[in-house]
């Protein structure tokens, strides 16, 4: 049998890591184009592998929501990573979950960097 849990903590074999982050009144992601290389870079800076290139679209619901954004996700090997933007609002809502390990305050850090939110709450999950 194919052992696919990779990833082990104190003494624990889970099956992957999902970590999640609620930003707030951000800047700086107001087009298909930015948000594209924002995934690019961050896919390379902690060593996934793509799966093609991300999935972009601008969503204009401002007829029944009074919102818009851009919504991506991009496949990696080990699973994907998603971002939601409101861009009047100025939230972003992210995921990655994969079955490699990765550094989750690098995330943070990569995160803050780039959007610069006035606020952020993050956390993540072993999934078994």
């Amino acid at each position: 049998m194919i052992e696919y849990r990779q990833i082990s903590r104190d003494g624990k074999i889970y099956y992957g890591k999902h970590y999640m982050a609620n930003m707030k009144c951000c800047i700086n992601f107001d087009s298909a184009t930015m948000i594209k290389a924002i995934i690019e870079e961050l896919v390379e800076k902690i060593g996934m592998e793509p799966l093609g290139v991300p999935h972009i679209h601008l969503i204009d619901n401002r007829d029944h929501y009074e919102l818009s954004g851009i919504t991506a996700v991009q496949i990696i090997t080990t699973s994907h990573i998603s971002i939601h933007t409101y861009i009047e609002s100025g939230d972003i809502y992210f995921d990655l979950f994969s079955c490699k390990d990765y550094d989750h305050n690098e995330i943070d850090k990569f995160l803050i960097k780039k959007f610069m939110p006035a606020k952020i709450e993050s956390n993540f999950i072993m999934r078994e």
